[in-house]
């Protein structure tokens, strides 16, 4: 929900307008009418995926631009092959073909990176990841961001490392 109020009570029309990144420019995306006022502009719930800036026009007047930032869905799970291997798949939403992501496990409080595999073409990926010993590992995955989305974390997943 995008609301506010206009300075021109009497401007009756607002428009709401959006620039992508890589866009050139602004375009228009929604219309609304003011009520003493006020403005609301309904957006659909999950149509904001990317990151974005905005402006609301109304009587010949202009808002500030507003910046929003918007985090990825990063997904991550596990299965054990042949009590050798942890297999780590996943994938991130919207779609980022072809980028890297970082696989991460908490040692000693610190996060290192034992993995970077590449996004297929459907935004997933799947790795092995050998884990060795008798105690428990927290894994998750980071994608690291770019123009369309900031820095994106799966939840921690704990794995109980294989003898």
């Amino acid at each position: 929900m995008i609301s506010g109020k206009a300075i021109d009570a009497a401007a009756g029309q607002v428009a709401l307008w959006q620039r992508l990144p890589g866009q050139p420019g602004f375009q228009i995306v929604a219309n609304g009418t003011t009520i003493a006022g006020q403005y609301e502009i309904a957006r659909a719930a999950g149509l904001v995926q990317t990151n974005r800036k905005w402006y609301v026009t109304a009587g010949g007047v202009q808002s500030p631009t507003i910046e929003q930032s918007v985090r990825a869905e990063v997904t991550l799970s596990s299965s054990i092959t042949a009590h050798v291997a942890v297999i780590l798949s996943g994938g991130v939403t919207p779609r980022h073909a072809h980028e890297q992501v970082l696989l991460e496990a908490s040692h000693g409080g610190a996060w290192r990176v034992f993995a970077r595999p590449r996004l297929s073409r459907a935004s997933r990926y799947a790795v092995a990841a050998p884990f060795v010993g008798h105690r428990s590992v927290d894994v998750r995955t980071v994608f690291p961001g770019d123009q369309r989305n900031v820095r994106s974390y799966s939840p921690v997943i704990a794995i109980a490392a294989a003898p």
